[in-house]
């Protein structure tokens, strides 16, 4: 919200200079000579700087889209000792599961470019990542006493992204839909811990 104009005054006030200085060694233009393997400086103006303030004053006002839209999570515990025919086996009624399913919805990466400027994001072509859904798993053993029962322990074993293998996930993208960013995801995380009552 509120971009400057001021951006675009500063670009509109400089460039008939930077468009008028000439390399005394060359006698062309600065601004559109190429110097080794770097591009231009108008490429630069153009790719750099104009296309993403133009995208910013264009979605100005509006919903990020990088933002996923929707999450849900759902979760879930069952103690054993509440299911009828487990109750009464003395091992088993110590022991409690849970699961969890966490969703979230699709996410921008990028914009496509307009067909007649490809110098300039649409902010209506959006590039998205898509969809995910996590899966978490969880078991726990309480009750086992030692020590003269004067120590009551708790075992629990957690299971994060259980069917998540690591990967790279893209988090940008190129006017053409190619990714160029990415973040790594972890695999699933096992986590054991232990806690005691005295």
């Amino acid at each position: 919200a509120n971009v400057t104009p001021g951006i675009q005054d500063y670009i509109d006030a400089r460039r008939p200079i930077w468009e008028s200085i000439i390399d005394t060694r060359t006698g062309l233009p600065w601004f559109t000579t190429r110097y080794g393997s770097q591009g231009t400086a108008i490429d630069f103006l153009n790719g750099s700087v104009l296309a993403p303030y133009k995208l910013l004053t264009a979605t100005e006002g509006k919903s990020r889209p990088q933002i996923r839209r929707w999450r849900a999570n759902v979760l879930g515990n069952v103690r054993l000792e509440e299911v009828p025919i487990v109750r009464e086996n003395k091992w088993l009624r110590r022991l409690s599961l849970s699961g969890a399913v966490r969703w979230e919805d699709k996410a921008s990466i990028g914009y496509y470019t307009f067909a007649n400027d490809p110098n300039a994001y649409d902010p209506s072509r959006i590039i998205y990542d898509e969809s995910r859904t996590y899966f978490d798993f969880g078991a726990s053993y309480s009750g086992v006493k030692f020590w003269r029962d004067r120590i009551t322990m708790r075992m629990q074993l957690n299971v994060r992204n259980a069917f998540e293998g690591g990967r790279l996930q893209a988090v940008g993208a190129l006017p053409n839909g190619v990714p160029h960013s990415f973040r790594i995801v972890d695999p699933r995380l096992w986590i054991l811990s232990a806690s005691f009552d005295l």
